[in-house]
């Protein structure tokens, strides 16, 4: 059993998305076994690196996770990962990891709701990222192609947006975000809102900042219920204390 450079052909499940990406630092990328039986995919956003590790229970304990997730961590800028399990956890912090937040996965399965007086419709991407700068400093989702961009509009210019996937079996919304001075006024509603009317499926999910109240609240109004929970992970150089809180489940 070794671990070697992740190809294509080990392509299956989520991976190919993320293998596609822009963002995708393929050079960093690593399979364990033949066929492959752990992986460790790496997205650099903001200037950090996201990791993305599974490994088959057969191969836990036995150093191949470590071996996975070696060249990033030699690669040294922040690093950024997230946990659902014990073991997981307890992986990541051996490794230096320090958690630096908590996430509730929501999901929703049912009929549509009933729109709001809200101008919203399809976001162009060259409306959506000036927005995304706007409000973050930077556009958080990695590309465009095949992602469901809405925007909510106030005298015809947009102020709030929506980004999803549809990942066949649910709608995974990643982004709901609206400029603090548009704020309160039932705009993330009614972008979510449309999202569901668009979730083919029925099954949307999401993930929230556990300490986010607002957006919970606004979650649970709309029939979203807890899935599961995760813990946010990162991995400074040294000198470098800076953390960036997730912006899925933004309200407004």
């Amino acid at each position: 059993m070794r671990v070697r450079a992740f190809e294509e052909a080990d392509l299956g499940g989520d991976w190919p998305r993320l293998w596609r990406s822009a963002r995708a630092r393929r050079d960093l990328w690593r399979a364990a076994g033949e066929p492959a039986r752990g992986f460790c995919a790496v997205l650099e956003r903001a200037g950090a690196l996201e990791l993305h590790v599974g490994v088959d229970a057969s191969l836990r304990r036995r150093g191949f996770g470590s071996e996975l997730i070696g060249p990033a961590l030699r690669e040294g800028p922040t690093l950024r990962a997230r946990a659902d399990t014990d073991e997981g956890r307890a992986f990541l912090g051996h490794h230096g990891f320090r958690a630096v937040g908590e996430e509730l996965v929501l999901e929703r399965r049912g009929p549509p709701l009933a729109r709001r007086a809200a101008d919203v419709r399809t976001l162009l991407p060259g409306q959506w990222l000036p927005l995304s700068d706007a409000i973050f400093g930077g556009a958080l989702a990695e590309d465009v192609a095949g992602r469901l961009l809405l925007g909510a509009f106030v005298d015809g210019a947009p102020v709030g947006y929506l980004s999803a996937r549809d990942l066949g079996v649910a709608l995974a919304i990643e982004e709901v975000a609206v400029l603090p001075r548009h704020r309160r006024r039932g705009l993330a509603r009614a972008l979510a809102v449309e999202a569901l009317a668009r979730a083919a499926s029925g099954l949307a999910v999401l993930a929230v900042e556990a300490d986010n109240r607002a957006a919970l609240a606004l979650y649970a109004s709309l029939g979203f219920e807890r899935s599961s929970r995760r813990q946010r992970f990162e991995r400074s150089p040294p000198g470098n204390c800076n953390s960036r809180k997730s912006a899925f489940g933004g309200s407004g």
